[in-house]
């Protein structure tokens, strides 16, 4: 193996926050390269960084979803770019059919937002190897809380350690969690 190529994969076991980039050039550049932490099932390719581009494919295939009704696929766009973490889960022809994205402080908080995957690829355990990328994903892994919601995926996430935030450690103060709801600003249309 290339110095390079092994350089990379101890830059994300180290954490570098510059590695799922670097480690997604190397393999445009060495196709036949498979870091072991990209190791995904047979058929199918893992992404630990995706680009502009994918943010649209990601945003078009979340607009079907319960989550997202109502959010113009602009705004999906957005954050899917601005989002600290964002892996992806590509079929033999190379379509996205899974993506997971997270907003990380790196170091204190994470938040899990927009898990999914195809339907006709749902209960073929496709999830599993997608979400264990995101959650050793260098914005996510050094994190000491991860939190995310969900309607009806808690088995799941209870197979990743995962528990209600009622159950989890007190903070020995008072503590009220709060949300500020702002209608969408009107904006220009960016160009997707």
């Amino acid at each position: 193996m290339l110095p390079l190529l092994t350089d990379l994969e101890k830059r994300w076991e180290e954490g570098d926050l510059a590695a799922p980039l670097a480690v997604e050039l190397a393999r445009k550049a060495y196709p036949q390269w498979q870091p072991a932490f990209l190791a995904a099932p047979p058929g199918f390719r893992l992404r630990c960084h995706l680009i502009d581009d994918d943010a649209v494919r990601a945003g078009r295939l979340l607009s079907q979803i319960y989550w997202n009704e109502g959010i113009p696929l602009e705004e999906m766009v957005r954050a899917h770019r601005h989002s600290t973490a964002w892996v992806g889960l590509e079929d033999a022809n190379g379509e996205l059919v899974g993506s997971a994205r997270a907003i990380s402080d790196t170091a204190k908080w994470a938040y899990i937002y927009d898990v999914m995957l195809i339907d006709r690829l749902r209960k073929q355990r496709l999830g599993e190897p997608l979400f264990e990328l995101l959650l050793n994903h260098p914005a996510l892994r050094r994190c000491r809380t991860v939190r995310l919601d969900t309607k009806d995926a808690e088995n799941f996430y209870l197979k990743f350690a995962f528990v209600r935030t009622e159950l989890g450690p007190q903070r020995p103060w008072r503590s009220i969690n709060l949300s500020l709801y702002r209608k969408p600003l009107p904006h220009a249309q960016p160009s997707l």
